[in-house]
């Protein structure tokens, strides 16, 4: 082994030094690309975006062969394809070459050759390449540990396991921040990876098994694979909170890739949207029972249904008339505006028919006073045969041209005000007035009608809506305005189990042209909330099945003993048998308290244990209103902060939260505050948010009880089934 150690030193002391080199020509580079980039901003705006995107490219060159320096790469895989010699390739996070020769000194991880280390086993193996499959022999799968330039280990799979090598990861992770798995990629993970952009994806992923990580490798790879389709100011990352952002930032930076668009469902349509009503989130349990009809399917097909015959209601029942010129039978209106101008929303439609009614007013306004001039000198030539020459004729001439004056100066003045009379009388192309009269016609029988009437309540009372209502609001801003072009290629939503059926209309509706990866955990859904409960609901009803369906069924994060305790609350409600998990870790830690104080200082122990530099701790309480009540009461030297959707830092240290909150998060331990039966029965609910819970824990579950433990936990510690 050290002569192996010796001599993988050797190649990567020979890879630096071309990196070094390679480096210096980068900087320079970059510096004539800033250069020019300068020149162009401040004189040849022509110029400007092809020297935007030289300077970026760059910029990630350098910034590559920078990172290569630190960490060149982490495998080496010797491959003899059929009918070839034996190929060394060492693999990396940044691709490394050599433009003059075409030398690849380090091949990038996303590279269709990579598929060797990452879905290959020693022996008989394949890739497909550009020009198709390529078969062969694997003879070495070589991992190489490099941190700061040094070379810290060599291992050989057929010497220490793949799994070692995966498990010795998993153990050294921390909850501090999400990092990337270029190097523990699996090979389910590879494969959603690694799909094809063609059709949309959807992923249903098992707690923990690194469903956001997998995301985010999945835009540095489609960005790699497609770079001649896709860039990233093109590509949208949803994710549940500006926190759960936060959380995610350092890992698309350290795969090489920048301004990736991302923000919450509720911040991108605001800003959108543009609403001038403060948008609000009433009490909890209202909140989330609203939140379920407004974002279910029959509230959407109730309001496609609305709009539909909406649009009906944009004519006049006996047409126009202007005096006594006809501008529009009745049938001509409803054909401008709902055949020939269809393609258009409302506001354009109601717009170009204003135009048309003003053209044919004044044009029926020339005919009334070219007419009131032909009866004006009829009547004058009638009075010159009555009347001789003299004061009364003039007089009477005088009095007749005034009157054709007036009459046609009211004529023409008239034009605007009755073009502006008859489009007023068209129903609002208003998209707050037009959900308000949406919410209006549901029946006082519907049992949609209780959040409509709120919702009325709070529009009266301050013109607020709550942030479930931007679906319903976006839907019908895309009917009725004109909205701003927000053209995304891709858009990769996580934690999708959390968006309605009604979010997802919306942002298909928004986005025509782009294609999708969504990934979420059905388990972790809340039954008679928002969210979704079958995929095959959206699947069918919003992408009308063209989707792929792939599943992650291993978990990485939480160890066995977790997971049991987990795997007992979540088997109420689902089979967690398919549910793989591959870490074992310390037992868990179960704590009956016979008071509330006791319970509050068995916590606090707990904390002032597992709390020190680098780690995350969390407090999870069954909903928000509990989680705030125990962070008040908690030692103040503890330092823990409430966490909540709103909160936009994450870092070490100790935090109070609901469940719920701490979705997509995970910690280096996790304390249960009341497991007792009077928090968590043994209904559904209750078994689901408890599986949320537990499984945010990587290495120590504690679980504290204020009396009696809910009847899915096994407080003996004995084992449950677990795959």
């Amino acid at each position: 082994m050290e002569e192996i150690f010796a001599l993988e030193k050797a190649h990567l002391e020979e890879t630096q030094s071309f990196i070094r080199a390679r480096t210096v020509r980068a900087e320079a580079e970059l510096t004539q690309a800033y250069d020019e980039l300068m020149q162009a901003r401040s004189g040849d705006p022509d110029r400007l975006p092809a020297r935007e995107m030289l300077y970026y490219n760059a910029k990630t060159r350098l910034d590559g062969l920078r990172f290569a320096l630190k960490k060149t790469y982490f495998t080496r895989v010797d491959f003899t394809p059929d009918g070839g010699q034996k190929e060394v390739i060492y693999i990396g996070k940044h691709g490394v070459g050599d433009e003059d020769s075409a030398e690849q000194y380090v091949c990038d991880w996303r590279a269709p050759v990579a598929n060797l280390y990452y879905s290959g086993q020693l022996g008989r193996v394949s890739y497909t390449a550009p020009d198709g499959s390529v078969q062969g022999e694997m003879s070495l799968k070589r991992q190489l540990e490099i941190d700061g330039g040094e070379l810290k280990r060599v291992f050989d799979t057929d010497i220490v396991s793949q799994d070692a090598y995966l498990q010795q990861a998993l153990s050294q992770a921390t909850g501090n921040r999400l990092t990337d798995i270029v190097s523990t990629i699996q090979s389910e993970q590879n494969l959603v990876i690694r799909e094809p952009l063609h059709k949309n994806l959807l992923v249903q992923g098992a707690a923990g098994s690194g469903k956001t990580t997998v995301a985010l490798h999945r835009i540095a790879y489609l960005l790699y694979a497609f770079r001649d389709r896709l860039t990233p100011q093109r590509m949208l990352i949803l994710a549940p909170s500006p926190l759960f952002l936060d959380y995610i930032r350092d890992v698309l930076p350290e795969l090489g890739v920048e301004n990736v668009q991302q923000g919450t469902f509720e911040g991108f349509f605001t800003d959108w949207l543009g609403l001038k009503q403060k948008l609000f989130k009433a009490d909890e349990d209202v909140s989330l029972r609203d939140g379920r009809v407004k974002g279910s399917r029959a509230f959407a097909e109730r309001l496609d249904a609305f709009l539909d015959d909406y649009e009906k209601r944009f004519t006049v029942s006996d047409g126009l008339v202007f005096g006594p010129v006809r501008l529009f039978q009745r049938e001509e209106i409803e054909h401008f505006i709902r055949v020939d101008e269809a393609g258009l929303p409302m506001k354009r439609r109601v717009e170009e028919f204003h135009k048309q009614l003003l053209k044919r007013t004044r044009a029926a306004a020339r005919s009334i006073t070219a007419w009131l001039r032909t009866e004006t000198q009829r009547r004058a030539a009638a009075l010159r045969q009555r009347l001789p020459e003299g004061e009364e004729l003039s007089s009477r001439l005088r009095s007749l041209a005034a009157s054709l004056d007036k009459r046609v100066k009211e004529t023409e003045a008239e034009v605007k005000p009755f073009a502006e009379k008859c489009i007023r009388a068209l129903p609002s192309v208003d998209p707050v007035k037009v959900y308000a009269e949406f919410l209006k016609g549901i029946p006082a029988s519907d049992a949609a009608w209780p959040a409509a009437e709120r919702t009325l309540g709070y529009l009266e009372a301050g013109k607020k809506l709550e942030y479930d209502d931007l679906a319903a609001l976006a839907l019908i801003f895309l009917r009725m305005r004109d909205m701003p072009p927000v053209r995304f290629r891709h858009i990769v939503i996580d934690e999708a189990q959390d968006l309605s059926f009604m979010q997802y209309r919306a942002l298909k509706a928004c986005q025509k042209e782009a294609t999708f990866t969504i990934l979420g955990d059905t388990m972790q859904g809340l039954p008679g909330r928002r969210g979704v409960e079958n995929w095959n609901v959206i699947s069918e009803g919003v992408f009308g099945g063209a989707c792929l369906y792939r599943e992650l069924t291993t978990s990485y994060r939480s160890t066995r003993q977790i997971m049991e305790q987990a795997f007992r609350a979540g088997s109420v409600y689902a089979d967690c048998s398919r549910i793989r998990v591959i870490r074992s870790g310390d037992a868990c830690a179960f704590a009956a308290c016979r008071t509330e104080r006791e319970r509050l200082e068995t916590i606090a122990d707990i904390l002032r244990r597992e709390a020190g530099p680098g780690r995350t701790v969390a407090v999870l309480e069954k909903d928000g209103a509990r989680a705030k009540k125990l962070a008040g009461k908690l030692p103040a030297g503890l330092n823990a902060r409430l966490l909540t959707g709103t909160l936009e830092n994450f870092g070490p240290g100790v935090y109070v939260s609901s469940a719920l909150d701490a979705k997509g998060l995970q910690f280096d331990a996790v304390v249960i505050a009341d497991a007792s039966k009077d928090v968590y029965a043994g209904d559904e609910e209750s078994a689901r948010v408890l599986y949320v819970a537990m499984t945010r824990a990587l290495h120590r579950l504690y679980i504290v009880s204020g009396g009696e433990p809910a009847p899915f936990l096994n407080s003996s510690g004995a084992a449950a089934p677990c795959a």
